[in-house]
C-alpha cells in the first residue's frame, strides 16, 4: 500500500544559523526536479511501501517562496488604449529605422 496524496508531503527545514536548507519529500515530481538540479545534494532516499522518498540539501539562498501576482482584468477601453500606445511605439521605432533592436545602418 502506498502513501495517499496527503501523506506524500514535502518539508523544507532551514534556520538563520545555517546557509543550507534541508528538504524531505515523498513527491515523485519534486524528487526528479531536485535530482536534476546541480545545486541539490541527495542525502538519502528510500521506499515506504510503494512510495518513494528522498532527502536533499541545497543552499538556503535557492529557496524562494513566490507569491502570485494578482491578474488585473482590463476593460475594453483599457485594452484599446494599450493597443494604441503599442501602435504608436512601433510606428516611432520603424520610422527611426530601428528594427529588431538594430538600427538599419548596421543591417
Amino acid at each position: 500500500m502506498s502513501l495517499n496524496g496527503y501523506e506524500r508531503e514535502t518539508i523544507v527545514s532551514m534556520n538563520d544559523a545555517d546557509d543550507t536548507a534541508f528538504i524531505y519529500t515523498a513527491q515523485r515530481k519534486l524528487i526528479t526536479r531536485l535530482k536534476h538540479n546541480k545545486a541539490a545534494i541527495l542525502v538519502s532516499e528510500g521506499k515506504f511501501d510503494d512510495s518513494v522518498w528522498a532527502k536533499f540539501v541545497i543552499p538556503a539562498a535557492f529557496v524562494s517562496f513566490r507569491s502570485v501576482r494578482p491578474h488585473h482584468e482590463q476593460s475594453k477601453e483599457q485594452q484599446e488604449a494599450s493597443a494604441a500606445r503599442m501602435r504608436q511605439m512601433n510606428e516611432r521605432k520603424y520610422r527611426s529605422g530601428v528594427r529588431d533592436g538594430w538600427p538599419s545602418c548596421i543591417g
